[in-house]
C-alpha cells in the first residue's frame, strides 16, 4: 500500500475516533482532552498524506 494512502487512512481514523470519544462520552472531560489531541494530529497527517502525493 502506498504511504499517502496509509497516512490519510490513519487521519480518518484518528477524526473518527475523536468523534467516536465526544458523542459517545459527553460528560466525561477526560475524553474531551483526548479527543482535543486527537484531532490536530488527525488533521496534520491528513496534510501530510495530501503533500506525499505523487504528481502526474
Amino acid at each position: 500500500m502506498k504511504t499517502n494512502n496509509l497516512f490519510y487512512i490513519l487521519s480518518l481514523l484518528l477524526l473518527a475516533a475523536s468523534l467516536f470519544l465526544m458523542v459517545n462520552y459527553p460528560e466525561s472531560n477526560r475524553m474531551y482532552l483526548i479527543a482535543g489531541v486527537l484531532i490536530p494530529i488527525g488533521f496534520v497527517i491528513n496534510i501530510l498524506s495530501f503533500f506525499t502525493k505523487k504528481r502526474v
